[in-house]
Parts: C-alpha cells; sequence; structure tokens
C-alpha cells in the first residue's frame, strides 16, 4: 500500500458521494468515502460523486449500484463498500471494464469458439460462468439491461464481478487476506491483472 500511496497517489482523493444524504445513510457515505481512498487518486477524481444509500437494516452486508443512476447501496461494512465503488468505477472510468470483460470473455470461452455454458450457482442464487476463477461468484452473469443506459463503454453486463470481487480481495477488506492467500495460490492470473490496473491503468 506503501508502494501505491506514492506512485498512484492513493488516500489523497475520496469520493463525493454528493449532499443530502439521510441521516441513516451518512455511515455507508463515510465508508464509500474510506473505500474511495485505497484507489488511485485520477481514478477517484475522474469517478465524480455517486449517490450513496445504507441498505436496510436487517440485510447485513449485501448492497448494489445502479449502472445508470451511479447509485450505490452499501452494506454495513467496508468490505461492501469497496465492492460497490468498484461497479461506480466500471460505471464511470473509460476501458475500465472492458480490462476485466475481455479477460472474463477469454476464460469462458472453449477452443471451438462457444461460450461455456450458464450453471446455477452453489454457494450464491443466480447464474454463472466458470471461468476458473477462486470463486464462482466471480462469473456471476447478468442480464445485458442492467446496465442500460449507462454513458461509457458497458456493452453489456458480461464479468461485471470479476473487478468488484477481486479488488474486494486485493485491498485487504474483511476475509481478504484468506481470499488473497487462495486468488495467489489458484489464480495468479487475476491478482496481477489487479495489480497492474492500480498501477498502470489511467483513464
Amino acid at each position: 500500500m506503501d508502494l501505491l500511496r506514492g506512485e498512484r497517489g492513493t488516500e489523497t482523493a475520496r469520493a463525493d458521494p454528493g449532499s443530502g444524504a439521510s441521516d441513516a445513510d451518512l455511515a455507508a457515505v463515510e465508508l464509500v468515502r474510506e473505500a474511495s481512498r485505497l484507489f488511485p487518486a485520477s481514478w477517484v477524481r475522474k469517478a465524480g460523486p455517486l449517490v450513496v444509500q445504507a441498505m436496510p437494516e436487517g440485510l447485513g452486508a449485501i448492497g448494489s449500484y445502479d449502472f445508470k443512476a451511479r447509485q450505490a447501496r452499501v452494506g454495513a461494512t467496508l468490505d461492501n463498500a469497496i465492492h460497490q465503488y468498484v461497479h461506480h468505477l466500471q460505471a464511470t472510468l473509460p476501458g475500465f471494464q472492458h480490462i476485466f470483460r475481455e479477460e472474463h470473455i477469454r476464460r469462458t470461452t472453449r477452443p471451438d469458439g462457444t461460450r461455456k455454458p450458464l450453471k446455477n450457482g452453489k454457494h450464491y442464487e443466480g447464474l454463472f460462468r466458470d471461468g476458473g476463477y477462486v470463486e464462482e461468484y466471480f462469473g456471476a452473469h447478468y442480464p445485458a439491461s442492467v446496465v442500460e443506459g449507462a454513458d461509457v463503454d458497458l456493452r453489456d453486463a458480461e464479468g461485471l464481478e470479476v473487478p468488484a470481487r477481486a479488488f474486494q480481495i486485493v485491498l485487504d477488506s474483511i476475509g481478504g487476506k484468506e481470499w488473497l492467500g487462495k486468488m495467489a495460490q489458484h489464480d495468479s492470473r487475476t491478482l496481477d491483472l489487479v495489480l497492474g490496473t492500480l498501477f498502470e491503468f489511467d483513464p
């Protein structure tokens, strides 16, 4: 993290959740601000503001992101705030999602050019394509309508969870150390892609 701070200016810029957050949303706003400080300053500045709301009490750490409205609903942990902020980067940084989409397409395409089949998730509700990631959620599959109306290069919803989950692990959020070891051992390609993006990508 010291190297990132020196080379990419992490911890020098914070997300702007805008004004008008309710008292119930203030904790979520602070989590997003804290999460954004883990990313290169140029990314945070380019990404611009987002609307932040807290998930309703009782729903724990889950959250969601509306790609058209640029609105994050954040769970009660920094872990989830990192995840939702990466979705905001996908929605706002030209070229960012393209990196991870192309990797996901490559990993879920057979040698004959056909895509691997969609499967039902064993550990979460939903469909996924097996890309050999450390967990199936990386390959979560969503309809293209999820990103419809977003005004950057999100032509479809392929690979949306690849960077969201990978950055969440690499930036050492809750449980990150355990998963980081798994990624280093079983999926060094994704780890290298995240680290390369952190140090080299500029929107």
